[in-house]
């Protein structure tokens, strides 16, 4: 549901830097960008080779075994399922894969996808402009007249991400990241909860307290100036197919996409929270992985309809993705219009159409969709014109060693049945009696803090002292990092100390001696 330029979403509690990507980063190993993937005729090349599979089956094995993603896969071509999997925390801490996997023995599980979310809402206003409802050219100042540039401020900007709007998921957050240890407010969770205690928690009138948020906000630029992602638009998208139908988002979602392609396991949390008691679904329960797998509460998503509160399933949004591109949501033409990339000066391609998102993997390979995140549920599902493959993952947990995106990227080598790597892990090895002088409690004086580490397997746990613990791994023999987070420990031996670098900020901590107290205790 954040997304500033292109990388992928961070955990909240155990991570170093806090980023609310519910919803969005570009996939693949490229960020070069699409063009109009309408118009690309599909190629039926073979479906996956039981040489691919294997190979997919061991990399997940791989993935499981070394803690570093949960959750389920899929891979579809031409509308028929080729391959699905769901991998499930191991909370015994055996490191073994369950001989059966919950899921198939009852599929009701669903997922959060984040801000594959919007494509859902992007839909949905693309049908009311079918129906003469909208235009792409109305103005927000039609149903919000109070926001800032409203008058200026089309459908079609908000769609792009060209409004200009603050972002009431992410400016707030970024505030509160400028001014403590690690730029970081997941360690000081109450602070955290005063501030946003909204997109944790239920509130009375989320209307009323987003508008609030958003007209009290300065613009981040001039609309149609800039391209910057930004949730603020499809909160206000949703809000607008309420106004225009008199319906609920959530009824709309159900009339308009799910029972029209039969997808019984994609609602909105929000429906879901009413059923609960009178429906077998049941969301995901999300992690991070810090020393085991760790279970963790996530955002409250009603507080963010339309931008990050659809909950689904692999084959649910593969199946969304096969109706979108065969004709049985929206016209061809309608189609084209949702993935044309190009900037408003048709000068060169961007990352963001009328909902969806291009992306480019190896061999000019095009796709379509939309990546999504929350604290702790990472997912994306893209689809490959030329070939009619279509790939998906929602990963309800990941290893700081880990990302969505190269879960993805595993998926699309798999469709080129091509030979494929594990993942990689760690850039060094060590062994134990290497790192045993390094491990303890150390203190710096110019924080007053405390910090503890814990060497587990090949990464270190690190333990300030009053707040969650992360995990980083080792890079050199004297050296452990984070890179998402810029987080460096350069051990210093012949000075039992180590400097902390993060943001450009050196910290030194020196190692504390145990004395006999401290061992008793």
């Amino acid at each position: 549901m954040i997304n500033k330029c292109a990388r992928l979403p961070r955990a909240l509690l155990s991570l170093i830097v806090i980023t609310v990507q519910l919803l969005n980063t570009l996939p693949g190993a490229s960020c070069l960008f699409a063009q109009d993937l309408s118009s690309l005729r599909v190629n039926n090349k073979n479906a996956l080779t039981s040489e691919a599979i294997k190979q997919l089956d061991g990399v997940l094995d791989f993935i499981f075994t070394n803690h570093l993603a949960v959750g389920s896969v899929a891979i579809q071509q031409n509308g028929q399922i080729l391959y699905e999997r769901t991998l499930t925390p191991d909370v015994s801490g055996n490191g073994k894969i369950p001989e059966k996997e919950p899921d198939k023995e009852n599929p009701s599980f669903v997922y959060t996808t984040g801000s594959v979310s919007k494509m859902f809402t992007a839909v949905m206003i693309m049908q009311l402009i079918e129906e003469g409802k909208l235009s792409l050219d109305t103005k927000l100042s039609k149903y919000f007249s109070g926001l800032p540039s409203a008058d200026s401020i089309s459908i079609e900007m908000l769609l792009r991400h060209r409004s200009g709007l603050p972002d009431y998921t992410i400016d707030k957050i970024e505030s509160l990241n400028q001014d403590s240890l690690f730029a970081t407010v997941h360690y000081d969770y109450g602070r955290l909860h005063t501030n946003l205690g909204w997109l944790l928690d239920p509130i009375k009138n989320p209307e009323d307290s987003i508008l609030h948020m958003l007209s009290h906000s300065q613009v981040h630029f001039r609309p149609n100036a800039s391209s910057e992602y930004n949730n603020s638009g499809y909160w206000l998208l949703a809000a607008i197919i309420e106004k225009c139908t008199g319906s609920s988002f959530d009824s709309n979602l159900k009339r308009r996409i799910t029972d029209r392609l039969g997808l019984i396991h994609t609602l909105t949390a929000g429906r879901l929270e009413k059923m609960k008691h009178n429906t077998p679904l049941k969301i995901r329960e999300s992690y991070y992985y810090c020393g085991g797998w760790q279970k963790s509460a996530d955002i409250y998503l009603p507080s963010v309809q339309g931008a990050g509160d659809i909950l689904s399933t692999p084959e649910d949004l593969l199946a969304f993705m096969q109706g979108l591109y065969h004709g049985k949501l929206v016209s061809a033409k309608t189609l084209a219009l949702m993935d044309d990339f190009h900037y408003p000066d048709s000068s060169h391609l961007g990352q963001f159409g009328l909902g969806l998102e291009s992306a480019l993997w190896p061999d000019n390979d095009l796709a379509a969709g939309h990546s999504g995140d929350t604290y702790f549920n990472h997912g994306g599902v893209f689809y490959f014109p030329k070939t009619g493959y279509a790939i998906c993952c929602l990963l309800n947990g990941l290893s700081p060693q880990f990302e969505r995106n190269d879960m993805l990227d595993i998926l699309y080598h798999a469709t080129q049945n091509k030979t494929l790597e594990l993942p990689f892990v760690d850039k060094w090895h060590p062994a134990i009696r290497e790192v045993t002088p390094l491990l303890g409690t150390y203190y710096c004086d110019r924080l007053k803090m405390t910090i503890s580490l814990l060497n587990d397997g090949n990464t270190v746990i690190v333990y300030p002292k009053g707040q969650d613990a992360l995990c980083t791994y080792w890079t050199a023999p004297d050296q452990i990092n984070q890179p998402k987070y810029d987080l460096n420990i350069h051990f210093m031996r012949d000075k039992s100390a180590f400097q902390l670098t993060q943001h450009g900020k050196t910290y030194n901590f020196v190692k504390q001696v145990a004395t006999k107290k401290n061992q008793e205790a």
